[in-house]
Order: structure tokens, then sequence, then C-alpha cells
């Protein structure tokens, strides 16, 4: 069974345990990989990184486990966008940087932080239009292919 395959089952058995707006908005836009006994679970910001770290790292490591019928360690990483950016911003306080690498890092900080905006502006739209349809009784379908 291919990692998507297994994520795809995870996920539906996450979405039986969780309400679905709660599963739209955390699990929605994740992804996954397996790399040797570690299942990573690609998020696309720190925020749902955190959230889905604290709250259910868990829930994921028991499914993963029932359905693979194996002891993987579960670990929380960004996608690439986010990760990418981070990754190459290097300011330490002990080392020495030249006023162009200083603007090129605030630069790079200045691009993360729009991309984080407007991931925050789409969960809020999202939310909006989630408490929307539960205001007018909409039932919420929540679909995995």
């Amino acid at each position: 069974m291919s990692t998507s395959e297994i994520w795809k089952i995870v996920l539906k058995k996450v979405s039986e345990v969780t309400n679905a707006e709660s599963f739209i908005t955390w699990f929605g836009k994740t992804e996954a990989e397996i790399e040797g006994s570690t299942l990573i679970v690609k998020v696309p910001n720190q925020f749902v990184a955190d959230w889905i770290e604290s709250r259910y790292k868990s829930l994921i490591y028991e499914k993963v486990k029932e359905v693979t019928e194996t002891d993987y360690e579960i670990q929380i990483a960004l996608q690439n966008d986010e990760q990418d950016i981070l990754e190459s911003i290097s300011i330490r306080g002990s080392e020495h940087h030249d006023i162009p690498t200083l603007k090129n890092q605030i630069s790079t900080l200045e691009k993360l932080s729009q991309l984080q905006d407007a991931k925050i502006k789409e969960l809020e739209k999202r939310l909006d239009k989630m408490e929307a349809e539960k205001k007018q009784g909409t039932t919420v379908n929540v679909n995995i292919n």
C-alpha cells in the first residue's frame, strides 16, 4: 500500500472521530510521507503544525498503527513554501552579518509574514463559511478521495 493510500485511510478514520469543521480546518490540506520508521505529516503552516502536534498527534499515531499494524513515529512538518523560507534564514546572535545580508533576511521574513497572513485569511474565510452553513442548518460533507 502506498503512503498516499495509507494517509487517505488514516484521514477517513480520523474524520469518523472528529467533527467535520475541525477535520476540514486541521486536516484538509495535509499530506504524509514515510521515511524509515517515521510517518511525516506535512501541514501548510506553523499554526496548524502546533495545533495538530498538541491535540491530534496521539490520534494520528493510533489510526496509523490501526491501518499499518506498525509503530511509526509521528512527526509534524511544514510543507515546502514556509519550510523553505524558514530554512533560508540563519540569523544567530553570535554571527556577524553585513547590511545586505540582513536586508535580504528581512525581505525573506516579510515574504513569510505575507504568506502566513494569506493562509490566515483563507482559514478565516473557511471558518466564516462553515459557521454560516451551520447557522443555516446546512450539513458539511467531508469527501476524501
